[in-house]
């Protein structure tokens, strides 16, 4: 790989010392600059204590940079006109007709709106994740969350059609298109894909995403010839590996009861995409080049040009300097005094987002740019690593 610059070595160079300090268990990279592979790299293990290693064949629990994937697979709707984006989502769930709101004192009233496809796809929904009280413990009250020392806790034993109906019964946070909160818009979404289709959510993506794009290492469930092929995931405490789900026993073994479009159901992902940064590039690919890839028609253009706009703009933003897209942020043009706390490179117009397991993507349209950083470590933001490749190979991008 063409490592030769500064930024590139000395980013091999701290990816290599923290997997050597026991900080990382390993990590995978991949940058292209057009049509020109920058770098695709692994480093460390798979596995730890076993000492297995990663290699390009490894998979990653995306968590929620599987909300990339859900939107483009749901986009593919839209290009057939199956579902139009102004669509109420009462249209496919019923249940979503007769939806209440919580007031900004609390209170509980009638939703004078309902959701539409686009609000699901762009967090403009009112379905948050859950931080906020009080709409966290009707959340609680329902049972579909629980508060634990790591975090919420999203597991459950429900169909999709079935945890739909649950949330339909939960006052949204704020009324529809009225703000921007990420949260369960894109679990909602797989709910409507199975609603049109009549196929699984897994079925689904293979037919609009994995077959065209010809990606073979992408999985909802990870088949038993690929089980080895699964990292370990790890928590780092008191600067310790310290495994918590052994690939060998992994949840990804077997079809969840729901599969998750947002990126999972609990604290590691698990009902959301594994993947590898090959395939992942893929999808980046064609949405960079409208909608085909090698000669495969997967979005029309349009659609895919949808994915690289902002979305929120009349709405809000997902946080300070960002909007949001259908998946992912867009970075909004800002004073040069705040470009430096931009996440990662700057660049107005970058696309970017990740995951709570350390997964991280970005592609930037004026630059033909984009870039990929797997790990399977947990907390989210450990060591800042996702941002220190990022920043890393756009100050590499510039050099050249």
């Amino acid at each position: 790989m063409p490592t030769n610059t500064t930024e590139l070595k000395q980013l091999h160079a701290k990816l290599t010392a923290w997997i050597e300090q026991g900080q990382l268990p390993g990590a995978a990279i991949l940058a292209m600059q057009g049509n020109t592979l920058l770098d695709d790299s692994c480093f460390g293990h798979r596995d730890v204590k076993k000492n297995l290693m990663l290699n390009t064949d490894s998979l990653f629990r995306l968590a929620s940079a599987t909300k990339i994937f859900t939107s483009a697979a749901f986009l593919t709707l839209v290009d057939q006109a199956r579902v139009q984006l102004k669509d109420p989502v009462a249209k496919y769930l019923p249940e979503y007709n007769n939806l209440r709101t919580f007031t900004g004192s609390g209170d509980i009233q009638a939703a004078t709106k309902v959701p539409t496809v686009e609000d699901l796809l762009r967090h403009s929904n009112g379905f948050a994740y859950g931080d906020n009280e009080p709409y966290q413990s009707a959340l609680a009250a329902k049972g579909l969350v629980s508060v634990t020392p790591a975090g919420l806790d999203w597991s459950h034993s429900l169909s999709l059609r079935e945890w739909a109906y649950a949330l339909s019964e939960v006052p949204m946070e704020f009324e529809p298109g009225a703000d921007v909160t990420y949260g369960l818009g894109h679990d909602l979404l797989g709910a409507v894909i199975e609603t049109v289709t009549g196929q699984s959510v897994e079925a689904f993506f293979t037919e609009a995403l994995v077959t065209p794009l010809g990606l073979k290492n992408t999985f909802f469930t990870v088949p038993a010839h690929r089980h080895a092929d699964l990292t370990n995931f790890y928590s780092v405490k008191n600067e310790n590996l310290i495994c918590i789900e052994d690939a060998a026993d992994s949840p990804f073994h077997t079809a969840p009861g729901a599969v998750s479009g947002g990126g999972g159901w609990d604290m590691l992902g698990n009902g959301g995409l594994v993947s590898n940064s090959r395939d992942f590039s893929r999808l980046l690919q064609m949405i960079m080049n409208r909608g085909s890839l090698d000669g495969v028609r997967v979005l029309n253009p349009e659609s895919a040009t949808l994915l690289t706009r902002d979305q929120t703009a009349s709405i809000g933003e997902i946080f300070p300097g960002n909007g949001y897209s259908y998946g992912l942020a867009y970075s909004k043009p800002l004073p040069k005094k705040y470009q430096d706390k931009s996440f990662g490179g700057y660049n107005p117009g970058k696309m970017w987002w990740g995951g709570s397991t350390n997964t991280h993507f970005w592609f930037d349209p004026k630059l033909d740019f984009h870039g990929i950083f797997l790990t399977h470590t947990f907390p989210f933001r450990h060591l800042d690593a996702a941002e220190t490749v990022d920043r890393a190979f756009y100050n590499h991008q510039r050099a050249e």
